[in-house]
């Protein structure tokens, strides 16, 4: 799990999008795809960690060249 939080967002969409290719495969058993599955859910959360990260640093520009800190 250590290595995950070192990655990148878009390294991690990558994995995510491995996983599903070997989800997708008829050549990945039920046990394996159990075990991809719960790999993938991991990736996933952390994604969405890195993504709550970077949305809380956003900032956006306003017709009036204000910057202000990103809203939800």
């Amino acid at each position: 799990m250590n290595e995950l939080k070192e990655k990148g967002f878009d390294e991690l969409l990558n994995q995510i999008k491995e996983k599903i290719n070997k989800l997708d495969s008829s050549q990945t058993n039920m046990e394996d795809s159990i075990e991809i599955f719960k790999e993938s859910l991991e990736i996933i959360k952390e994604a969405k960690d890195k993504l709550e990260n970077i949305k809380g640093e956003v900032k956006k520009v306003m017709i009036d060249n204000k910057i202000v800190d990103f809203e939800n």
